[in-house]
């Protein structure tokens, strides 16, 4: 019996490590966006956050460096956006935050989250 679940948890483990993907480029990323309050403060990476600012991007918990600049798609209406990360949020590793107006470029301001596919753009 041990060994049957033994087997089974390896089948499971190397199922999930099989969906992860092997870099950066080409993931689904759970995107919210912020602004109000922030419009204004200082941002991890430099400079000032502007809520207007469609371009600035913050990656969650070190997912991506300051400065990786990002092609965000919202699969559900294709538009697409690229961005430049230059902040920081407390979220998991798969999880991106955007500015107010990225959130409305992308459409999903009105609906607060979206799934998007995010794939770094080489240098």
């Amino acid at each position: 019996m041990k060994r049957v679940l033994a087997t089974a948890c390896v089948t499971v483990l190397a199922i999930v490590l099989a969906a992860v993907p092997a870099r950066a480029a080409d993931m689904v990323m759970k995107a919210s966006w912020y602004g109000g309050k922030y419009d204004g403060r200082p941002m991890k990476g430099g400079g000032i956050f502007r809520k207007d600012d469609p371009t600035i991007v913050a990656a969650a918990s070190g997912s991506f460096r300051f400065g990786t600049r990002l092609r965000l798609t919202n699969p559900r209406n294709g538009r697409t956006l690229d961005v430049v990360v230059r902040d920081r949020g407390r979220f998991p590793s798969n999880h991106i935050d955007l500015s107010e107006a990225g959130a409305r470029v992308l459409g999903f301001k009105e609906a607060g989250v979206a799934w998007l596919h995010v794939s770094t753009i080489p240098e």
